[in-house]
């Protein structure tokens, strides 16, 4: 086969005519830089046990790849090295991998879900730009997340995703973004239930009510009863009907005490808070308070 490999590193993999499955000769340890980049003819790749780094752009721009089998002990996915991999589909990153490097996989529109393994320390910005078709996201561990210049992020123009999950709880995606300086508290409140950390009030109130909900937690379970009024109004105000409708239905947090000052906070007059205030009025009369 043409592969072209010096001291461990495959420099170059010369394409064959008709050859779409490829299985990597044992003893690379390292894919080099572009090595395979726009190979047009590739849809599976077998990586050795060994494989220790896949290099920059190594896989940029083959179009046709759907797999890549990674090895164990693959440590490091540099910048670009699955760019505009379109095909791309079914991602398994090995545990012992540690580091996603920026636009590392661009435009990967066929990717549906990652699992991030505990031992990545950090994943660099832009790293899954534009995966159109990514819905979640589950991090096992806390990886340090890059955020770029003009406030670029590792999951822009993912339009379907909607929740990066840790600890089994989901984490909106938006609010992220939008408390990024406030992401690593947010996943050590998540972490050790400390609801007192700095973190933007929104994004604690839903990881709360998300975290009590999910998990029946006692210590979000007092904090939201401490501070209902706050919550209430700023799911008002951020036009969160279901979550306010959950909390109406799975729990008694709403009393007789706080359920006409619920009623008062509603006072816009669209459609979602004329919905809003229906919800409290029928749960007001519904359990005679």
């Amino acid at each position: 086969m043409g592969f072209e490999v010096k001291e461990g590193v495959l420099i170059k993999y010369i394409e064959e005519d008709g050859l779409t499955e490829l299985i990597v000769p044992e003893g690379v340890t390292q894919i080099g830089c572009a090595a395979f980049a726009k190979n047009t003819r590739l849809k599976r790749v077998f990586l050795p046990e060994g494989v220790e780094i896949i290099g920059e752009g190594a896989f940029r721009e083959c179009e046709n790849l759907e797999y890549v089998e990674f090895p164990k002990g693959l440590q490091r996915i540099e910048s670009k090295a699955f760019y505009k991999c379109k095909a791309l589909k079914d991602v398994q990153f090995p545990e012992e991998l540690k580091h996603i490097g920026n636009d590392a996989f661009c435009q990967c529109n066929s990717i549906k879900h990652l699992v991030i393994p505990a031992k990545v320390e950090k994943i660099y910005w832009m790293a899954f730009v534009g995966c159109a078709e990514l819905e979640t996201v589950i991090l096992l561990g806390k990886p340090e997340l890059e955020w770029g210049p003009h406030k670029s992020i590792i999951f822009p123009q993912c339009h379907k995703l909607g929740k990066v999950f840790y600890k089994d709880i989901g984490i909106d995606w938006g609010y992220v973004r939008y408390y990024k300086e406030d992401l690593n508290n947010v996943l050590t409140m998540i972490d050790e239930k400390d609801f007192s950390l700095k973190v933007g009030s929104m994004i604690k109130h839903r990881i709360a009510v998300d975290c009590y909900l999910q998990t029946g937690d006692a210590v979000a379970g007092a904090f939201i009863k401490k501070n209902l009024l706050k919550i209430i109004r700023d799911f008002i105000e951020h036009i969160q009907v279901e979550r306010i409708q959950k909390i109406l239905e799975q729990t008694d947090f709403v009393t007789k005490k706080n359920i006409d000052k619920c009623i008062e906070s509603v006072v816009g007059q669209s459609e979602d808070d004329e919905k809003i205030r229906t919800m409290f009025v029928n749960y007001k009369n519904e359990k005679c308070l």
